[in-house]
């Protein structure tokens, strides 16, 4: 009896560990920009994981608030993301923070745009945690990184 129930926990923990490991993630850092001599330019940086099974990548928060305007958005496909895969990314009154800028993104290369309000591409002010939403991505296993590059305000 103790033997089956050994087995019977090892055995749940072994599909435990197996179905964890599918999983997918999304983190974010917040840095100064690479090379930048001022101080109040910033990176933030979202970088993203795909589900082994589904490809589907989890809605993500950024902990850090976000005063500043987005003065250039970036994304670098990694490793083959569905072609034509979305990215919202929205502030604390769930505004498109891009304006939709970045739908249809390319899968192989990368592509940077400006962000739009009212369609018209413009630098975007942001004060708010900004929260990043990934979608139409079903590639198993897919990266990519996206960027916000931001001019902090003084």
């Amino acid at each position: 009896m103790k033997l089956k129930i050994l087995l019977l926990t090892m055995g749940l923990f072994l599909i435990t560990s197996i179905a964890g490991a599918a999983g997918s993630s999304g983190t974010c850092s917040f840095a100064p920009s690479d090379g930048s001599r001022n101080s109040q330019h910033k990176t933030l940086t979202f970088t993203w994981v795909g589900d082994d099974a589904t490809g589907s990548v989890p809605t993500t928060q950024c902990g850090m608030r976000i005063d500043g305007y987005i003065v250039r958005a970036v994304t670098d496909p990694g490793v083959a993301p569905t072609d034509n895969y979305n990215i919202v990314v929205r502030d604390d009154d769930s505004v498109d923070v891009m304006g939709g800028a970045w739908e249809n993104r390319d899968s192989i290369e990368g592509e940077q745009v400006l962000g739009k309000i009212d369609g018209t591409p413009s630098a975007v002010r942001v004060d708010s945690k900004l929260t990043f939403t990934l979608t139409d991505q079903t590639n198993a296993g897919a990266t990519g990184i996206a960027k916000l590059y931001i001019v902090q305000t003084p």
